[in-house]
C-alpha cells in the first residue's frame, strides 16, 4: 500500500489524487469580465500553480531545517534560484527572496544607506517619474539627512540625460532610474544612464517591475548594481519578489532575526511562492513565451491604431519613444477638444465588464498622477488619461470589443473640461 496516497478510513479508503489545474479551470473567461489591467496585477499561468502545490502538499519542509524534509525543500528553493540567476545572467548568490517589488526596494535603499561606509555620499538622485515604492523610500531616507534630488523627464517621458549628468556628484551614493514606467510604459537607456552613474561611482537601481522576469533583462550587461521582480506582474503569485544585488555592495538587512537568505532577509521562506517565481519567469522566457509577448504588442498597436482612426483627437502618451509592449496610456478627447472624466470613463467601461485603470493601483486614492504631471500635461489631460495593459492571454475579440466600447463612451459621457496637451 502507498500510505502517502492513502486518505485515512474516513474515506473509505480512497486515495488522495492531487488535484492539477488546467488552463480551462483557470480561464479569465469564468471571471465574465474582460481585463485590460495587467500592469496592476496578472493571472496567474496554471503551470504556475502546478509548480506551487507541491511545495504545499508533498515537500513543505522548512528549508532552513536539518532534516531530509527540509533538505528537499532547500534544493528546490536553491533550484529556483539558479533558475532565477540563469535567467537574468547573473550568480546565484546575488538573488535574494522577498515578498515583492516593495520590499526588494525597501530593503536595497535603506540597506544601502543605513550601511553606507563612505559617509560623504549622502546624496540620492531619482528620476521625476519613480514608482511610490522609490520615490517615498527616499523621502525617508531624506529625513534621516540625506539630500534628494528629482531630475525631470522629456515630454516623451525619457529621463533628461543632461540634468541626470549635472545632477549626479562625487557626493552620490545611490541613482534610481525606473527602467519600463508602470504608467505610461517609456522605456529609460539604461546603458547611457549607468554610465552616467558610474562615472561617479555611485550605484544604480532600476525598478524593473514592469519587465524583469517578463522581458529579457540582463543587468550586468545594462549597468545596473540592484534590481526588483514581482512574481504577480508575471503571471506568477502575489506575495513572492526577488532582489537582484551586485555581490560588490554592502547592503544592511532591514528585516533581521534568522539567517535566511544570507543574513540579508529574516523570516521563513516562501517556498510555493518561490516555486511559482521561478516557474512564470522560464515560462515567459522561453521560445513561446516571447512569442506570445510579440503578439501582446501586436494587439496593443492595433488598438492604438484603430483608436487614432476612430478618435481623432486621441492622445497616446510616450507613443514617439520605446515602450513596454503591454501598455498604452492614452487621453480622451472629443472632437471639441474637451476631455472626458477618467473615472467615469472607468466606470462607464466597467459596466460592460471591460477593466481598465486610471493609474498605477499604488496611487489608489490620489486623484493626481505625478508620472502624468511630469510628462508636462495640463490638468485637463491629465484627468482624461486612462491605462490600458494587455497580457499573453488577451484575445482579439477583448481588443475588437474594447475599441468599439471607446468609441461609443465618447457619445455617451459628458465632456470634463477643455484641454490641451503636450505629447
Amino acid at each position: 500500500m502507498n500510505y502517502s496516497m492513502y486518505n485515512g478510513p474516513a474515506s473509505g479508503g480512497v486515495y488522495y489524487e492531487p488535484r492539477v489545474y488546467t488552463p480551462e479551470r483557470l480561464s479569465p473567461a469564468a471571471t465574465n469580465y474582460y481585463y485590460f489591467d495587467n500592469a496592476a496585477s496578472t493571472s496567474m499561468m496554471p503551470e504556475v500553480l502546478n509548480a506551487m502545490v507541491p511545495m504545499f502538499t508533498n515537500n513543505y519542509g522548512n528549508p532552513e531545517a536539518s532534516h531530509e524534509a527540509g533538505k528537499k525543500a532547500r534544493d528546490i528553493m536553491e533550484g529556483c534560484r539558479g533558475q532565477i540567476a540563469d535567467a537574468l545572467r547573473v550568480d546565484s548568490g546575488e538573488i535574494y527572496f522577498t515578498s515583492g517589488a516593495s520590499e526588494s526596494i525597501n530593503t536595497f535603499i535603506r540597506g544601502v544607506c543605513h550601511s553606507n561606509c563612505h559617509r560623504h555620499r549622502r546624496k540620492l538622485v531619482i528620476s521625476a517619474i519613480e514608482h511610490k515604492a522609490v520615490s517615498a523610500t527616499c523621502s525617508d531616507m531624506e529625513r534621516e539627512g540625506y539630500e534628494v534630488v528629482l531630475v525631470p523627464v522629456l515630454a516623451s517621458g525619457v529621463i533628461n540625460l543632461a540634468a541626470l549628468a549635472h545632477a549626479v556628484t562625487h557626493e552620490t551614493l545611490l541613482v534610481c532610474v525606473i527602467m519600463g514606467n508602470n504608467e505610461v510604459g517609456v522605456l529609460q537607456p539604461m546603458e547611457h544612464v549607468a554610465r552616467i552613474a558610474h562615472a561617479s561611482n555611485a550605484l544604480l537601481f532600476s525598478d524593473t517591475t514592469q519587465i524583469a522576469g517578463r522581458l529579457p533583462v540582463y543587468p550586468r550587461q545594462l549597468g545596473i548594481d540592484a534590481l526588483c521582480i514581482s512574481g504577480h506582474k508575471i503571471h506568477g503569485p502575489k506575495g513572492i519578489g526577488a532582489l537582484y544585488m551586485s555581490s560588490a555592495i554592502d547592503c544592511a538587512p532591514i528585516i533581521t532575526g534568522g539567517h535566511q537568505e544570507r543574513g540579508q532577509r529574516a523570516g521563513t521562506s516562501n517556498t510555493p511562492g518561490i516555486a511559482g517565481l521561478a516557474s512564470a519567469i522560464l515560462r515567459n522566457l522561453s521560445t513561446q513565451g516571447q512569442q506570445q509577448q510579440r503578439e501582446v504588442q501586436t494587439k496593443r498597436d492595433w488598438i492604438e491604431a484603430q483608436l487614432h482612426q476612430r478618435i481623432p483627437n486621441i492622445v497616446v502618451h510616450s507613443q514617439t519613444v520605446p515602450r513596454l509592449n503591454n501598455i498604452c496610456s492614452v487621453a480622451l478627447i472629443n472632437n471639441q477638444g474637451e476631455g472626458m472624466d477618467k473615472n467615469e470613463m472607468m466606470h462607464y467601461l466597467n459596466k460592460y465588464n471591460i477593466i481598465v485603470n486610471t493609474g498605477s493601483a499604488c496611487n489608489a486614492g490620489s486623484d493626481r498622477s505625478d508620472v502624468l504631471q511630469a510628462l508636462g500635461l495640463s490638468d485637463a489631460a491629465e484627468q482624461s488619461t486612462i491605462r490600458v495593459s494587455l497580457s499573453p492571454l488577451t484575445t482579439w475579440g477583448e481588443c475588437q470589443l474594447l475599441v468599439d466600447t471607446m468609441q461609443n463612451m465618447l457619445n455617451n459621457l459628458p465632456a470634463r473640461r477643455p484641454t490641451t496637451h503636450n505629447m
